[in-house]
C-alpha cells in the first residue's frame, strides 16, 4: 500500500464498514426482548428495592417523553453541553497532534505511528472506563474521566519526552472513554423507555458543541 494515499484507509474502513452492517442486520438485536432475554438477564418477577410492583407497572405504562420535555430539562443540557466540551477537546488535539509532536522533534513516521498508538490504546480505554462506569456510577465514572482528561491535556504541554508519553496515553484512553458517557449518562436520567429520544437530543447537542 502506497503511503502517505488516505483513499486507501478510507476505502478499508469504508470496506470493514459494509461487512459490519451486514452481520449487525442479521445478527445483532436492538433489545434484549428481540434475543429472547429480559434487560440485564433480570427474571420477570424483578422488583427494585426502592420501587413497588406497582411503581414499576406505572413506570412501564407511562408514555415516552417528547422531544420538547426532554429540550426543556436542565440535565439535557447539561449533559450535551459538558460532554460536547469533551468530544471539542478531543477533536481538536487529534487534528493537531502529529503537528504538535513533529514540533517537539518527531518525524513525520514517529508522529503519525504516535497517533496510531493512542487510537489503538483508546480501545482499552473504552472498556476500561466502562468498567469504571459499572463499579462507581455514570456520574462518578465521568467526573473522574474529564478530570484524567485534563490532567493528559497538561502533561502535554510539559517539555520532557516522559511527560509527552504519559501524556498521549492519557489522551488514548480519553479518547476511548469519550463516546461511553453520553450513552451511559443518557441511560441513566432518562432510563429505558426513554432512551432513545433522550440520547437523540443529547447526541444531537453533544455533536453541534463538538
Amino acid at each position: 500500500m502506497p503511503q502517505g494515499n488516505i483513499s486507501h484507509s478510507i476505502l478499508t474502513v469504508g470496506g470493514i464498514i459494509l461487512i459490519f452492517a451486514v452481520i449487525t442486520k442479521y445478527y445483532v438485536k436492538v433489545t434484549p426482548e428481540e434475543a429472547g432475554e429480559l434487560p440485564d438477564n433480570e427474571p420477570l418477577s424483578y422488583q427494585t428495592d426502592d420501587m413497588t410492583a406497582d411503581e414499576v407497572k406505572k413506570t412501564q405504562d407511562a408514555n415516552p417523553l417528547s422531544y420538547k420535555e426532554i429540550l426543556l430539562m436542565s440535565k439535557t443540557w447539561v449533559m450535551g453541553v459538558g460532554y460536547g466540551f469533551i468530544g471539542m477537546a478531543t477533536v481538536g488535539i487529534m487534528s493537531q497532534l502529529v503537528p504538535f509532536l513533529m514540533s517537539r522533534g518527531f518525524e513525520l513516521n514517529q508522529a503519525i505511528g504516535t497517533l496510531s498508538i493512542a487510537a489503538i490504546i483508546g480501545l482499552f480505554g473504552s472498556y476500561f472506563w466502562g468498567v469504571v462506569d459499572q463499579k462507581l456510577g455514570t456520574k462518578t465514572a465521568s467526573i473522574l474521566f474529564g478530570v484524567a482528561y485534563g490532567v493528559g491535556i497538561l502533561i502535554l504541554t510539559i517539555p520532557n519526552t516522559f511527560g509527552l508519553y504519559v501524556g498521549v496515553f492519557l489522551l488514548g484512553m480519553g479518547i476511548g472513554g469519550n463516546g461511553n458517557f453520553p450513552a451511559s449518562m443518557s441511560t441513566t436520567v432518562y432510563g429505558r423507555k426513554d432512551f432513545p429520544v433522550g440520547y437523540s437530543v443529547v447526541n444531537t447537542i453533544v455533536g453541534v458543541v463538538r
